[in-house]
């Protein structure tokens, strides 16, 4: 494993992975026509650190790449959600701000979201700061399926990846 820093854009030795897991508030930091083929892009980003378009774009028609958000659980029963967005605010943003805002998918929340409802019911599960140790992570990993939940599809914003065209990347690259 590696890491390397960007200011600004990926470094040009950064496009020899095939395994990229985005952490940045940085938008379109990654060039997705330089991606190797066979790449798997996980984004914990917002904004995204590749752009939406191209990705699609790429995987849609070459079949080379796979993408999705890295945050997003899979939940076994419907979420509710109450969202508050002040008038002054949501004159402000753009239309498509205003979607993503109001957007909810019933059965997604973010993991980052729901580890702390899992600190707070499971002793077991304390809160953690940093690097997170094997033993923790799979402990949070062994609940999360024993409550039911799983990954969620692989997406981006409201973009599900078809499972035909994720059977055309494992074939074109196996």
């Amino acid at each position: 494993m590696q890491f390397l820093e960007a200011q600004g854009s990926a470094p040009e030795g950064f496009y020899t992975a095939r395994l990229i897991i985005g952490a940045t508030n940085v938008p379109d930091v990654l060039d997705v026509a330089q991606l190797q083929p066979g790449t798997l892009l996980v984004d914990d980003s917002g904004p995204h650190c590749y752009n939406h378009a191209q990705a699609v774009q790429r995987f849609e028609h070459q079949h080379d790449i796979l993408f999705t958000e890295g945050g997003p659980l899979q939940s076994p029963q419907p979420i509710r959600s109450t969202r508050y967005l002040p008038r002054a605010a949501a004159q402000a943003l753009p239309a498509a701000a205003r979607a993503a805002f109001a957007y909810h998918h019933p059965h997604q929340i973010m993991g980052c979201t729901f580890s702390a409802v899992l600190s707070a019911q499971y002793t077991d599960l304390p809160p953690t700061v940093g690097m997170v140790d094997t033993a923790d992570a799979l402990r949070h990993y062994q609940t999360l399926r024993r409550l039911g939940f799983r990954g969620a599809d692989l997406h981006s914003a409201q973009y599900v990846l078809s499972p035909d065209l994720i059977a055309a990347f494992r074939t074109h690259n196996s």
